[in-house]
């Protein structure tokens, strides 16, 4: 008995349907839902990451406690491993709840960033993205994780900026007793902001071996962290609305500076901050769909305001 290499020819044309009725399954839950709908949606979804959540965060404290009083290291594994999985699985329904959301809601996303700072721009020279974090050295401090989120290039009262949401990590290991453990920490945790400098030939330098802490609004404190000059490398008379204008960034963002460099005309910002731009956070209740819009709309006018805080500096270029 020999068995043939080629299908039939009605086998074949099976076949070449099946792309077909998998785009047609796609278009189809690609289907805009009712709001009622996909709250129901997004509820079902949130009560699995709840659920599963809790389920990692019990047997987490279940391992340490049999660790602990019974010195039961099979039992400990297990449990671990329960919660790993509750962990993971919580983790999927939560990206499920957010791909959801934007899938569905994108056409209003999108429609609020074009009447906000009109059609999306992709100039290279305010690129944000994790090879121009470490070509410009903007956060100088040790990182090898980059998150970036809501990159968006617009226009703002005739003024062309990029923003995105930020997240630099910085993982190490130390001695804890007798173990190794290993630490995260968050070298930036904000937005990063870029501009067109007005004054091409200004230049704002940060004294990286120094990065004292202090009220930058203090003229003290912020010579000792910047350098700002002008075409001859003197000192420039920008001082006083650079301080100014870093004192409001903080009291609008209700954050702190991170960093700021003017480079061959372009003003680049980084600013530790829980302002997230763009974004509806993820412990938001996704069923209430019409405050996820306004949220979502109170993030751009929070993005104005801080453009508005550039353009009274003086700064930033028009077009």
């Amino acid at each position: 008995m020999s068995i043939s290499r080629t299908a039939p020819r009605s086998m074949r044309r099976e076949r070449r349907r099946e792309p077909m009725a998998m785009n047609r399954e796609s278009t189809a839950a690609a289907e805009k839902l009712s709001d009622e709908a996909l709250s129901r949606q997004l509820g079902r979804c949130q009560r699995v990451e709840a659920i599963f959540m809790l389920l990692c965060i019990v047997s987490v404290i279940a391992c340490v406690l049999v660790l602990w009083v019974w010195q039961k290291k099979l039992l400990a594994c297990a449990l671990l491993a329960v919660g790993a999985a509750g962990g993971l699985i919580a983790g999927a329904a939560q990206r499920q709840r957010r791909a959801l959301l934007d899938a569905q809601l994108g056409d209003f996303y999108r429609a609020e960033l074009d009447r906000a700072f009109g059609p999306e721009g992709r100039s290279p020279e305010l690129r944000i993205d994790e090879a121009w974090l470490r070509e410009s050295r903007l956060v100088d401090r040790l990182w090898e994780k980059c998150e970036l989120r809501c990159f968006r290039e617009g226009v703002y009262r005739g003024m062309r900026f990029s923003a995105a949401n930020v997240i630099l990590r910085h993982s190490y290991e130390h001695r804890s007793g007798q173990d190794m453990v290993t630490e995260i920490t968050e070298m930036l945790d904000g937005i990063v902001i870029r501009c067109k400098a007005a004054d091409g030939a200004l230049a704002i330098r940060e004294r990286v071996e120094e990065h004292p802490c202090g009220d930058l609004s203090d003229p003290a404190a912020f010579a000792a962290r910047y350098t700002v000059c002008g075409r001859d490398g003197e000192a420039a008379e920008a001082a006083p609305q650079l301080r100014e204008m870093f004192k409001e960034l903080e009291r609008v963002t209700a954050g702190e500076m991170e960093s700021a460099v003017l480079r061959d005309g372009t003003l680049s910002i980084a600013l530790n901050t829980k302002y997230a731009f763009a974004e509806v956070p993820a412990q938001m209740d996704m069923r209430d769909l019409g405050a996820v819009r306004k949220w979502y709309t109170a993030t751009l006018q929070g993005m104005c305001r801080i453009l508005d805080v550039l353009l009274k500096s003086g700064l930033p270029a028009a077009e």
